[in-house]
């Protein structure tokens, strides 16, 4: 039988972080975004690529979850 301690961290863990595809998808983004910024390149290619990055990883998430069979 599980401990009410796992329980617990079980929970949160699914209630913030469901899919760890797409967690690790919208870090690297803002990571690589943010590399972006400090290296100096203009709001016309970071704000798109911030967009894009982060657009990608829900649409590969929703992707994977309805191909999945539960």
């Amino acid at each position: 039988m599980r401990s009410w301690l796992t329980t617990i961290l079980d929970e949160a863990w699914s209630l913030f972080i469901d899919d760890i595809g797409l967690a690790i998808g919208a870090t690297a983004t803002v990571i690589l975004t943010g590399a972006a910024v400090v290296i100096g390149e203009p709001g016309v290619i970071t704000a798109p690529l911030l967009f894009l990055g982060l657009a990608s990883s829900l649409l590969i998430s929703v992707w994977r979850k309805a191909r999945r069979r539960d």
